[in-house]
């Protein structure tokens, strides 16, 4: 299985001609965020393996990451190995939160044809749970690439949610609107970063208010890709 999946992925040939453009996306619903923002390139690696895998999607292996900037190459600029692509920009600043449960159904039970005589509600899949959420109650989220916008507006087609909890009603995509850009703002826009980028790669950029330690590409969960960050929303001052 493993073998067919490494070779749709190394298969998908992205079309080489670049122009930077806004991607803005209109929410029905609030967002639901587990980190401060989105990573727009993970967005778009994760609709674009899904197109090019269709159901083996949903067998690719959870706990084990795979190295997926050697096996699919996105329809967008690379410098230094980093994509061109924001993170997400919101239209307010506002953060809410909110409690979201989960407990198990015990009224259908009996419907269900299965010999597993108990289920454990305090440990596993089926554990009961209460957990608060951050929540951006935006309107739009919006982020910038350099790529193929011909092949990103194909690839977006697919969107229909955004962010964490979207089988229960969040971030729920009404519309996804996609326009060409005068100047690239993938990486910095007024002075500010738009993305982590490793510092000992960007220094030409000037010298950042702000760096920690970020993961810098996809899987942004993996810690293989963890490293010195330029971090979103720092301000980039000039070196004398």
């Amino acid at each position: 299985m493993m073998q067919s999946i490494y070779r749709k992925l190394r298969g998908y040939n992205p079309p080489s001609k670049f122009e930077p453009f806004k991607v803005e996306v209109s929410l029905g619903t609030p967002l639901l965020l587990a980190h401060p923002y989105i990573h727009g390139d993970s967005v778009l690696m994760a609709l674009l393996m899904k197109r090019v895998l269709g159901d083996e999607y949903y067998n690719l292996p959870a706990k084990s990451p795979l190295p997926v900037h050697k096996l699919l190459r996105l329809p967008l600029k690379q410098t230094n190995e980093v994509y061109h692509a924001s993170v997400s920009q919101f239209d307010t600043d506002l953060l809410k939160t909110e409690t979201v449960y989960k407990r198990f159904d015990e009224e259908h039970l009996y419907h269900v044809n299965t010999k597993i005589k108990k289920v454990r509600k305090g440990q596993g899949f089926y554990k009961d749970y209460m957990i608060k959420f951050p929540v951006i109650p935006t309107k739009t989220v919006t982020f910038y690439f350099n790529g193929n916008i011909t092949e990103c507006k194909k690839i977006f087609e697919d969107l229909t949610a955004l962010g964490k909890k979207t089988d229960i009603g969040y971030g729920i995509v009404r519309s996804v609107s996609i326009e060409p850009t005068q100047e690239d703002y993938s990486f910095v826009k007024d002075e500010k970063c738009m993305r982590p980028l490793p510092s000992k790669n960007f220094m030409y950029l000037g010298l950042p208010s702000i760096s920690q330690r970020l993961a810098w590409r996809a899987p942004y969960w993996d810690k293989k890709n963890v490293a010195m960050c330029v971090a979103p929303g720092a301000t980039f001052y000039p070196k004398f």
